[in-house]
């Protein structure tokens, strides 16, 4: 073999370790998007804050990644993942339908407590049992899932609100009797809006796991990403620090 072809092939056997390596790397920061969701991730004075924000920088910060974030409105956001015109997005159930567009880790989030709400004295009744809401309508926020049972639901309507905080008000002013959203968001919300005296919590509420999720669009990268980010967020949930972050937030620290 004539030399030249010696000295090629070896200078391939260098350089494809580092090629193959440079298409399964993620870059080293990321544009994740959120819906306003107080106090999990929010804006407020020019800082993007919360639980869950605060958690999710703690562990892109172990892998050396930064965040840049972005608020849209929560359909947005996921049509935004869907097509790679963000890198991901939080914080969200995990369906089916969504697996298709996105690449979640194995570690939630936190586990969110959403909750039915309705008015004083609107006589609506639940044992904990979806068929106890047979004809009822629910509004809901529109985009968002409540777990695969809640969402394939056909004993009673689900009617759409832009948002969860449009959810409260109309069941505030007896527009609807019967609403679902996060407890977190609503306590927020409705101390917010001096409304405590017009929204009342039905128990027992559901308990659904919530999550980050990387698109699927910019391919195997962004598997691993979900990956690697998902195992330092389940480090970092044990320390210290994680537990102060949600008593900073009104979190009760999980054990």
């Amino acid at each position: 073999m004539p030399t030249y072809l010696v000295l090629f092939f070896l200078f391939l056997s260098q350089i494809m370790p580092c090629l193959s390596f440079a298409e399964n790397s993620y870059p080293r920061e990321v544009t994740i998007c959120y819906g306003p969701w107080k106090p999990y991730e929010y804006r407020e004075d020019n800082q993007t804050k919360g639980v869950n924000v605060e958690a999710t920088e703690a562990a892109a910060n172990t892998l050396g990644i930064g965040i840049n974030w972005v608020a849209y409105p929560w359909n947005r956001c996921l049509e935004s993942a869907k097509s790679g015109v963000v890198d991901g997005l939080m914080s969200l159930y995990r369906t089916a339908e969504r697996e298709t567009y996105l690449f979640y880790p194995d570690e939630n989030l936190n586990i969110d407590k959403s909750v039915f709400i309705t008015y004083p004295g609107s006589g609506v009744i639940f044992d904990g049992s979806l068929k106890s809401l047979t004809g009822e309508k629910v509004i809901v926020a529109q985009a968002n899932s409540y777990g695969k049972a809640f969402d394939q639901a056909n004993n009673f309507s689900k009617i759409l609100a832009p948002s969860q905080e449009n959810v409260i008000l109309m069941v505030a002013v007896k527009r609807h009797r019967l609403g679902i959203g996060s407890k977190g968001f609503f306590e927020n919300c409705i101390k917010k809006k001096k409304l405590s005296n017009q929204i009342v919590f039905i128990d027992p509420p559901y308990q659904i796991k919530t999550y980050f999720a990387f698109t699927r669009k910019k391919g195997e990268p962004y598997k691993n990403l979900a990956e690697d980010m998902g195992q330092a967020l389940e480090t970092f949930k044990k320390s210290r620090s994680y537990r102060e972050i949600q008593i900073k937030y009104g979190f009760s620290p999980e054990k």
